[in-house]
């Protein structure tokens, strides 16, 4: 059979294992991937003896086979985590900065159109805090409200820059929240890995 024949049927089975029989390692998995490198050199170096022993060589290079496979997801997993944590982070700097300058806008607005029913309905709409999803839209709103009502706002001498900067937000968090959930949702390299390493274990 040939290696790559090999690799394939080990990787298969690899692959078909169910998450949810993995438990995670009870060790840090580089220092995991560092002892199956260390046995499978030992065991290369003592292969004569092994054979005296009756031991099935090949599974030397099976274990070969799946280490290099996992150090590979591995690798990808712990880059892919990087990606994850800075978007995550991006995202909490971009909400804490939207919130702050959103309830600055409903404080002024509220100020400024204090003797209009209506407006004041309006802006009470716009709910900041709120849920990641809806923070752009209620912001985006307060946004369309001060640029309907600039006369009112101008009576206050509000600081329009304060505008220009709650829509570049809306934008930005729509942004960031999307890179967010989506690098939150890819954990392929690291499925693949503890498969790998769950073959090892047994």
């Amino acid at each position: 059979m040939s290696q790559t024949t090999i690799k394939d049927e080990l990787l298969q089975q690899a692959y078909s294992i169910q998450p949810s029989a993995i438990k995670r390692l009870d060790i840090p998995y580089d220092t995991f991937l560092q002892e199956c490198s260390q046995f499978i050199l030992w065991a290369k170096h003592d292969m004569e003896q092994l054979q005296i022993t009756g031991f099935q060589c090949e599974i030397i290079d099976e274990a070969e086979i799946l280490l290099l496979e996992a150090q590979t997801q591995h690798t990808l997993w712990v880059n892919e985590s990087k990606l994850t944590r800075k978007e995550v982070s991006n995202w909490n700097v971009l909400k804490k900065e939207a919130i702050t300058v959103g309830k600055q806008l409903i404080h002024q607005f509220k100020y400024a159109f204090r003797n209009d029913k209506e407006l004041l309905a309006a802006i009470s709409k716009a709910k900041i805090p709120c849920k990641g999803q809806n923070l752009a839209s209620h912001l985006g709103l307060l946004v369309f409200i001060g640029n309907k009502n600039q006369n009112l706002l101008k009576d206050i001498k509000f600081d329009f820059s304060l505008l220009s900067q709650a829509n570049n937000l809306a934008k930005e968090l729509s942004n960031a929240l999307a890179n967010k959930n989506s690098v939150c949702k890819i954990h392929t390299h690291k499925n693949k890995r503890d498969q790998i390493f769950h073959m090892f274990k047994n």
